[in-house]
């Protein structure tokens, strides 16, 4: 996450930076063309639609398993475009990015330093709101557009939450943290098979004394100890011996934990 964020503030000064060098030091025909670009993104419809899709697009991309994707980058451009228009033009200026990134450390701190104070959340909060406002040109450009895109910004948000639980993606993805945790016990095991004493797991064929069970996900040749197993029984990793796994019942062991205290 502190990655993400760290190249998120990289590519936004990088994006802002390369705009202005643009517009300062190219020829003429490239100074005119950011010109007329830069006029058309301050616009108020252009810095919210930027604005509204550059969030929304950063906010997905923290939420995907990878370190980085295309959706970070191209929210990054987004918003960094609006940012540096804006410098260019003259309605913003660079302090209200400087408070931008004096509120994103404030809640970096919040989050990885002090967790739970609260203080400097609310504080990296009331500098990244006024950063947005200072850099998209205070009162006389931000007092629409800021407020409108982060109404927008939050109610897609809210509706991409409530769609999201029921669609293909948010299928997909579960199914690969599901796999990814499978893979990641299964290595575990492999390394140290000490390591699944105590596990629980569901016989998924009949012990007749062996068979296979699941265990958090991950299927093992396993032995019971005590009496036969049907298929879909509750069972508990006793030992491990030899590389074979041991198991019994679960209501056994619980039962026998309950004589013993």
């Amino acid at each position: 996450m502190v990655r993400r964020i760290g190249g998120t503030l990289a590519l936004l000064l990088a994006a802002g930076t390369s705009a202005l060098a643009q517009g300062a030091a190219q020829s003429p025909a490239a100074s005119s063309w950011w010109s007329l670009t830069a006029h058309v993104i301050i616009a108020p419809w252009a810095t919210i639609l930027l604005l509204v899709a550059g969030c929304l697009l950063l906010f997905l991309d923290l939420l995907t398993p990878k370190t980085w994707e295309w959706m970070g980058t191209m929210g990054v451009i987004a918003v960094g475009t609006v940012f540096a228009a804006h410098v260019t033009e003259g309605t913003g200026g660079w302090i209200g990015i400087v408070l931008m990134l004096a509120g994103v450390g404030l809640l970096l701190l919040e989050t990885h330093v002090f967790p739970g104070q609260g203080v400097a959340a609310v504080g990296g909060l009331l500098l990244l709101f006024l950063g947005m406002f200072w850099a998209l040109g205070g009162s006389n450009h931000a007092a629409l557009a800021l407020p409108v895109a982060s109404v927008l910004t939050v109610v897609t948000l809210v509706a991409f939450f409530a769609y999201l639980p029921k669609s293909p993606l948010w299928k997909q993805i579960s199914q690969q943290m599901r796999q990814q945790s499978a893979i990641g016990f299964a290595a575990a095991a492999h390394q140290n098979p000490m390591f699944l004493i105590g596990q629980s797991g569901t016989v998924m064929t009949p012990l007749r004394p062996s068979g296979v069970a699941e265990i958090a996900g991950t299927h093992f040749d396993v032995i019971t100890e005590g009496d036969f197993l049907d298929a879909g029984e509750a069972i508990l990793v006793t030992h491990v011996e030899e590389g074979r796994i041991l198991v019994e019942r679960a209501t056994e062991t619980v039962a026998a934990q309950a004589v013993n205290a």
